[in-house]
């Protein structure tokens, strides 16, 4: 089991858009876990019948997600590189 967020993103809104993301973008189910005092987070839990390749598709998921935040925060804050 493991829980994360982005940095900087914990309300419960926009970890909702990130649980929301992770489903419809990439087919991989999670939840969003509230009440935390450092905030709301999204969990998965892999076991152990899950496959290499859906762990892979999870990692790609997280670094895809990750690049395009990133990404986001640059164009924001007047950064092109």
């Amino acid at each position: 089991m493991a829980s994360f967020r982005l940095t900087g993103k914990s309300s419960m809104k926009e970890v909702k858009q990130l649980q929301q993301s992770i489903e419809s973008d990439f087919g991989i189910f999670t939840t969003v876990r509230k009440g935390l005092s450092s905030g709301a987070c999204v969990r998965v839990t892999p076991q152990v019948f899950n496959t290499p390749e859906e762990i892979n598709k999870l990692v790609y998921a997280l670094q895809e997600i990750n690049r395009l935040n990133n990404a986001r925060n640059s164009a924001l804050n007047g950064n092109n590189s």
